[in-house]
């Protein structure tokens, strides 16, 4: 996402990925404000995650929802008890690294 964002050329081609290898020594977070709209009687409000890499953790308004790591794993959460105006935070944290 954040090479993506500075217009930043493709981790694998060519030498790239050495301008990329810093990233596995910080954590990302992701932050959201819930929306004043609620949903509709019939309809749920669920995060949607289709695979995180290696690690997560998912808060609303600092209370911890969910925890997980692993590669590419995804996962999905009811946020149907969040109220408009909380925090959603998704802190996503690098693989360990190998001697």
């Amino acid at each position: 996402d954040w090479a993506r964002a500075e217009n930043w050329p493709p981790h694998w081609k060519h030498e790239n990925a050495r301008a990329y290898a810093w990233m596995e020594d910080c954590h990302w977070l992701y932050r959201a404000i819930l929306p004043a709209t609620k949903p509709a009687p019939d309809e749920q409000l669920i995060l949607v995650a289709e695979g995180v890499v290696y690690a997560c953790e998912v808060r609303l308004d600092g209370r911890v929802l969910h925890r997980q790591a692993g590669m590419f794993l995804p996962f999905e959460i009811d946020l149907g008890d969040a109220h408009a105006g909380q925090t959603l935070d998704i802190l996503v944290f690098p693989a360990p690294k190998t001697a």
